[in-house]
């Protein structure tokens, strides 16, 4: 028995119908060719993104600083973002002119960032800026006066005179006389800020001219540097107690009396025996080092209340000297080490310190890391 459907009749196809079909699949069409236009450009945007953060990472920008470049990144638009990390110059000269009009951003941050990300001539230590004669020109910096700060590079340099020449693109000179006073802000990536004090001397359409008075240059450290060298040296107790003094100290100091006796109070001072280290790493503000022999531990009281000697044969036949306290391991609770010490110096000079400075920048430098 067949059944049948009565009274339904399938609709004849018409040309209405075609145009109809033909305008839904082209409207199909063409929403997945947008949304597949948006996700690709979407996916180039973050790949751009990607090679400009490595680039970032690569030049050591802290997280705030990279937080500004995304900033920057998204401020620009898409055809400008794209090649961003391939054209250098273009790179600078429009993330200079952002800076520039981010009047919220400090003038520190602003010549972090771009000497971090262009200067070339950072990328290896550099020696502190102690005068005029230590800047070289098409250094990055930043002039601040009556409450504004522009970002520039070091055009000319008159050692003699004290005077800086700053270009300074864009620079409006309306709110500007000579005479007036002024800092100068350069950074070395290595090293940490510097800050020149001085005044206007003269300026002009993109240019200031800077004269530096003279006072000493100030320097804002961010880190400290170090060198992981193996020098054998020499710890002294210090101060050092010789036989024919200890009568003379009794005298002085009558609870004095030498380590071993027991019959009077005793100020503890350590024997002067030399004790070897060899240094495991050699910073600015310390040595972390092992004990050459062990048992040198137990016969010394190492405590952060005893003061050392050390001497340390640097390069040239330098003898790097100074006092300093010893700081066990189990005293520091981030000590990786339980074998390294550190010797920290509280008498470091100037002459010491600058001998120091030169041998670790001339040595593998990095970052100090000590613990």
């Amino acid at each position: 028995m067949q059944l049948q459907i009565k009274g339904f009749k399938w609709p004849p196809f018409t040309i209405l119908d075609l145009i109809i079909l033909i305008f839904f699949v082209l409207l199909f069409v063409l929403i997945f060719y947008i949304i597949h236009l948006i996700y690709k450009k979407r996916l180039q945007k973050e790949t751009s993104w990607l090679h400009v953060l490595n680039f970032a990472l690569k030049n050591d920008l802290s997280f705030d600083e990279i937080l500004i470049l995304k900033s920057f990144f998204n401020f620009l638009s898409s055809k400008k973002n794209l090649n961003l990390i391939y054209e250098k110059q273009k790179f600078y000269r429009t993330l200079f002119i952002y800076l520039e009009k981010q009047k919220n951003l400090s003038s520190e941050i602003k010549v972090k960032l771009l000497d971090k990300l262009f200067e070339e001539n950072n990328k290896e230590v550099q020696s502190r800026i102690k005068s005029l004669k230590d800047i070289y020109l098409g250094e990055i910096c930043n002039i601040n006066f009556l409450n504004e700060h522009h970002l520039g590079r070091v055009l000319a340099i008159d050692i003699e005179k004290k005077e800086i020449l700053i270009r300074i693109p864009r620079f409006n000179t309306e709110y500007i006389e000579k005479g007036i006073n002024a800092s100068l802000y350069i950074y070395r990536q290595n090293i940490g800020g510097f800050t020149i004090s001085g005044n206007i001397k003269k300026f002009g359409d993109e240019y200031i001219e800077f004269n530096h008075d003279g006072s000493e240059i100030i320097m804002n450290r961010e880190y400290y540097l170090m060198t992981d060298k193996k020098i054998i040296f020499e710890l002294i107790p210090w101060p050092r107690i010789k036989e024919n003094e200890i009568e003379e100290l009794k005298k002085t100091y009558p609870l004095y009396s030498p380590p071993g006796n027991n019959n009077k109070v005793t100020i503890e001072k350590p024997d002067v025996n030399i004790v070897n280290g060899i240094t495991e790493k050699i910073s600015e503000r310390a040595i972390g080092f092992y004990f050459k022999d062990k048992n040198d531990i137990d016969n010394y009281k190492i405590a952060p209340k005893n003061i050392w000697e050390i001497n340390l044969q640097l390069p040239d036949n330098f003898l790097f000297t100074c006092r300093g306290r010893i700081i066990a391991p189990h005293l520091i609770h981030i000590a990786r080490d339980p074998d390294l010490y550190f010797f920290r110096y509280i008498d470091l000079t100037e002459e010491m310190h600058n001998k120091l400075f030169n041998y670790i920048k001339e040595n593998n430098p990095k970052r100090e890391l000590l613990y």
